[in-house]
Order: C-alpha cells, then structure tokens, then sequence
C-alpha cells in the first residue's frame, strides 16, 4: 500500500493544493470537539422533526412533550428519551466538521464553485448519511 503514495510526486499540484486546504490544528481541534458536542446538544430537535415527519396531526407542544418524554418521568429519563441517538451521531460529526470546509476548497481548486459546492455536500452526505439515519430510526 505504501508504494501507491510513493509514486506520486510529493511537488505535484495536487498535494500542494491539499497542503494549502488543510486546516491549522486549532481549527480541527474546534472541529472534532465541537462538531460531536453541537450534534449531541441538537439532538432532541432532531428527535422532534422525526416524530413529526410521521405524526403531522400532532400540535407543536405536543411533538416537544413526546420528544422530551412523560411529565411524570424523571428528570434523568427525561434527559435520556430527548437525547436518544445522540451518540450515534457524534462519531460522524468529527469528520464532518473538519474535512467540509477542506474539501470544498480542495474541489474548488481544481472544479468551478457550484461543481466545488456539490462535491462538498456530497462528501458530507456520505459522512452523515447512516449516522443521521439510525437516529431517526431511535
């Protein structure tokens, strides 16, 4: 496997346009901190627009009422029922947040913005995809 990254020149335009679309380590650090916590802290919205995708005779309040579990639950079961799924997210958000910005300019550089655009979106697609997914299914 070694030998495939050996052949291509490392002074080629394409490892140079990597080189200049990778992030400082503060920005990905941001990235694989703060992409899981905002995914997780997002999650009983998420929860919500899923109950309502498929109980759309249900008023506002009471989606947000299932969403965030029985009043007579506990707060902790409360906590759990809103953020059920949360975690299966998380683990996609860290390349989602630190490879998007990156890869959008990586097919900027070699591909017009709206081609770059769609690439990017794409490529997060594939990233979120199953994650997004499971915790609709939750």
């Amino acid at each position: 496997m070694a030998t495939v990254f050996t052949s291509v020149p490392s002074n080629s335009p394409a490892w140079d346009a990597l080189r200049q679309c990778s992030p400082e380590p503060p920005l990905l650090a941001a990235g694989a901190l703060g992409g899981p916590f905002v995914i997780v802290s997002i999650t009983p919205l998420r929860n919500v627009m899923s109950n309502a995708a498929q109980d759309q005779t249900s008023s506002f309040t009471h989606l947000y009422r299932k969403g965030f579990g029985n009043r007579a639950l506990s707060l902790g079961a409360r906590l759990r029922v809103a953020y059920t799924g949360g975690m299966v997210s998380a683990p996609a958000s860290c390349p989602q947040w630190c490879m998007i910005g990156p890869a959008f300019h990586l097919f900027h550089s070699i591909m017009p913005t709206p081609a770059a655009m769609l690439g990017a979106a794409t490529l997060e697609t594939f990233i979120t995809f199953g994650s997004q997914s499971r915790n609709a299914q939750m």
